[in-house]
């Protein structure tokens, strides 16, 4: 074990005792440790590394590496190597500690080395601190090369799975948008916004198009048959912050907590026409759900939830005569949250506190009930927009970040701030609970035929089975 200010050697001694015995090092801070054989390697803050021998109780050596921290370092199968800020010093052969008295080879990569494996004598693996993983090899010819292996959006906020082709997009906070084969996620295409930055369930598939909503207050598109881009469409002068679709039509949200219908034709993304929707609540849009022709549900980020019904004409010519869309509910998530009366000053500390990422799904088997969840409460809220009141909460362990409803009746599946999924039955309260990320689950979509699911955290996209004997 090692600390800022020593290492600490851990051995067994007589009685089943440990001892422990302190290598202190004036005016040094340690950051990684070690073992080769008897001796340790040491790495510290001002680059050098440290060489010491348990048995002797003293220093053997100490030598300047590089002019970064050290970070990591690694040895096996006859190499050694030491990570310092961005780049990778190697030795090959290396018998014993004496081969870092020889000049190195050193790979530079594309940020500061968070992680060192050795795979073989002549390959190595790093990963870096923006989520890189690179491969560096060794060549018949003595140089030493970096192969990109795979770059993971630093957290996957939106996630999307047409029902064919067979291919799942996700976007990230590296304003990313990435195309996968659905089958074997391998990456087909991507595509980088420097300043446009695409919001948590933002993006959406209808007919052949995959539409994606910004923080610039555009809707861009692509085609699902050649996964090009075929352009974009202005709809808000503030960020959109969420989406959902139906098979006309998709409705869109932004930070002004406004809310937008827009119709398409086949893959063609020209406007045909855009229906706004002021409900005049509190806060950001951070959850939108469309049930054409009957309810659409949206949440903010002050707990304002409000269901819409909808009837006519949705489609490209629609017009407000044809097209009627009438608020029929309006509650705020903080005002009853346990089920008993609170203050309007208690309910007040909740929305005020901070903003909340409060999720809606309208449940498919009875349009006029939501499915409402919030990453500060651990509950899935049961609520009839035509009665006006919460049928039932159901008690969760986790705080749900995001829900969404899954093909099989009366199941629906959440993300949680603790990076588990959970299945949740309705009607029976049976549950399925798998931990699969090491982050909170910020975006979650399920598969239409409903075999799967695909859950996005930070640095990585998990798809996986749904097994259910009921």
């Amino acid at each position: 074990g090692f600390s800022s200010r020593y290492v600490s050697l851990i051995r067994p001694v007589e009685g089943n005792k440990l001892a422990i015995d302190k290598v202190i090092q004036e005016n040094a801070e340690y950051t990684c440790a070690k073992q080769i054989e008897d001796i340790l390697l040491v790495g510290e803050t001002n680059g050098n590394v440290l060489v010491y021998s348990p048995v002797a109780s003293e220093t053997l050596k100490e030598r300047k590496v590089s002019g970064a921290e050290i970070s990591c370092i690694e040895y096996g199968k006859g190499v050694i190597a030491v990570a310092g800020g961005d780049t990778v010093y190697i030795w090959r052969k290396a018998l014993s500690w004496r081969a870092i008295e020889q000049r190195p080879a050193d790979v530079k990569l594309d940020s500061a080395v968070t992680a060192l494996t050795s795979k073989s004598a002549n390959e190595l693996l790093a990963g870096t601190s923006n989520g890189t993983l690179y491969l560096i090899l060794t060549l018949p010819t003595g140089e030493t090369v970096a192969m990109r292996l795979t770059s993971s959006n630093p957290e996957t906020t939106a996630l999307c799975i047409p029902e064919v082709p067979k291919i799942l997009i996700t976007a990230g906070t590296d304003n990313t948008v990435k195309f996968f084969s659905k089958e074997n996620c391998d990456l087909l295409m991507e595509f980088a916004f420097s300043a446009a930055e695409i919001r948590c369930n933002a993006l959406v598939a209808i007919n052949e198009l995959a539409i994606g909503c910004f923080s610039d207050g555009c809707l861009r598109f692509w085609s699902l048959r050649t996964l090009k881009q075929l352009g974009k469409a202005q709809i808000s002068s503030s960020a959109l912050t969420a989406m959902s679709s139906s098979s006309l039509a998709v409705l869109v949200g932004n930070e002004e907590g406004a809310a937008f219908v827009v119709s398409f034709v086949s893959f063609d993304p020209v406007l045909g026409n855009v229906q706004k929707i002021e409900p005049g609540m509190e806060g950001s849009i951070t959850s939108v759900d469309f049930s054409y022709p009957l309810f659409i549900a949206m949440a903010t980020s002050k707990g304002d939830i409000s269901m819409w019904e909808v009837s006519g004409d949705l489609g490209l010519h629609s017009t407000p005569e044809k097209c009627v869309m009438m608020e029929r509910d309006r509650w705020n998530i903080f005002e009853n949250p346990h089920g008993i009366e609170v203050s309007y000053e208690d309910a007040l500390v909740y929305k005020e506190r901070q903003r909340h990422r409060v999720s809606v799904a309208v449940y498919k088997e009875d349009p006029r009930i939501c499915i409402c969840a919030c990453d500060t409460l651990q509950y899935l809220y049961i609520r009839d927009a035509l009665a006006h009141s919460i049928q039932r909460r159901v008690v969760v362990d986790v705080f749900p970040i995001s829900v969404v409803q899954l093909p099989m009746h009366n199941w629906v599946a959440t993300g949680g701030s603790d990076g588990s999924v959970k299945l949740k039955n309705l009607e029976s309260l049976d549950e399925e609970n798998v931990r699969i990320h090491y982050a909170p689950v910020q975006a979650i979509e399920a598969f239409p035929e409903g075999v799967s699911v695909v859950t996005g955290g930070k640095g990585e996209i998990i798809k996986w089975a749904i097994e259910l004997d009921n």
